[in-house]
């Protein structure tokens, strides 16, 4: 009876120093949730235009954005091997969810949350998130794991959201018109002539970055202003946040934990432990919203991962696992 009240004790601490992080985190991140309900009050008064937001972000902000970080980045062959991983691993879960949910979702939910649950919010969330709980001297490595984030959105996340409602074909053109994948290429490519981001460009570029999480979560906002009926559609929300909330840090911890080789170190590891927590990623609404795909439920889902991730993360990080 003793060992059981022992037990009992020592979980109910843990708990209470896991809940420390709840409130500082909380300061840290509230603005994301305030710009979703500035994007909530444009979206019922104002009646802004849905679509142009997802266009500027797709067609402009991300690429920009993703240019001038990759150009600013000193991508040598060691680094490049993180998000290249990071992007392969998202790959394999995305197509997980595909092949364990087709037939049980519809076809057009099946292309968005392949893509959603193959990804993360690495960077409205991730990049503070790493900075409060690891430190700014983790911040470097978050970036670069977010480009494989990115890579993955940019090729197959986005094919399965396209390939939806259109042909193998019409996906690929789709795929290929993305400037996103490009603007990495080009970067990249950039960088090994000798060009890098300094002056005013880097300016550009911290303005740039703020606009991007700005519009991105307002959109969030502006999608959940346009639901008819506030309807939880509880099989998919439980089968979507199994994937985000369970395979991913289980198999991404597992997988660092039997890491005896010790190909990650113990800053990448930590970094990829924290990612594989982060809610559903907030461009998922954007995709949807540009290919029609259920953007109102999206952003719905998202917003209950964005705010259910503050509980979870603060019990999961204090486990220690990592």
């Amino acid at each position: 009876m003793l060992v059981h009240s022992d037990i009992v004790l020592f979980n109910l601490l843990r708990f209470q120093e896991n809940m420390k992080i709840f409130i500082p985190l909380l300061t840290k991140i509230y603005p994301m949730y305030l710009l979703i309900g500035v994007g909530y009050v444009l979206g019922r008064t104002k009646k802004v235009n849905q679509e142009m937001v997802a266009t500027a972000l797709i067609y402009f902000l991300i690429p920009v954005v993703l240019f001038l970080a990759v150009l600013s980045t000193q991508m040598t062959a060691s680094k490049i091997i993180l998000p290249l991983v990071v992007a392969v691993f998202c790959t394999l879960v995305s197509q997980l969810f595909r092949l364990t949910s087709r037939g049980k979702i519809s076809d057009s939910r099946l292309g968005i949350w392949s893509y959603a649950c193959g990804s993360g919010n690495s960077g409205y969330f991730g990049i503070p998130l790493t900075y409060f709980l690891l430190g700014p001297e983790y911040v470097s490595t978050t970036l670069l794991a977010a480009f494989g984030f990115i890579i993955y959105e940019s090729t197959f996340g986005f094919f399965y959201i396209a390939r939806a409602h259109h042909s193998v074909k019409k996906s690929i053109t789709k795929l290929i018109s993305l400037p996103s994948l490009w603007a990495f290429g080009a970067a990249l490519a950039l960088q090994k002539a000798g060009v890098t981001v300094n002056g005013i460009w880097l300016g550009v570029y911290q303005y740039s970055r703020v606009i991007y999480s700005v519009l991105g979560m307002i959109m969030l906002g502006i999608a959940l202003s346009h639901l008819r009926t506030f309807k939880l559609n509880l099989p998919l929300i439980f089968r979507v946040f199994s994937f985000k909330f369970l395979v991913w840090p289980v198999v991404v911890g597992a997988l660092l934990i039997l890491d005896k080789n010790h190909f990650f170190d113990r800053e990448t590891a930590k970094v990829l432990f924290l990612l594989a927590l982060v809610p559903l990623p907030a461009n998922s609404v954007a995709f949807a919203t540009k290919l029609k795909t259920e953007p109102e439920e999206t952003s719905l889902i998202v917003v209950l991962s964005t705010v259910f991730a503050l509980i979870y993360i603060p019990i999961v990080w204090g486990l220690g696992i990592i």
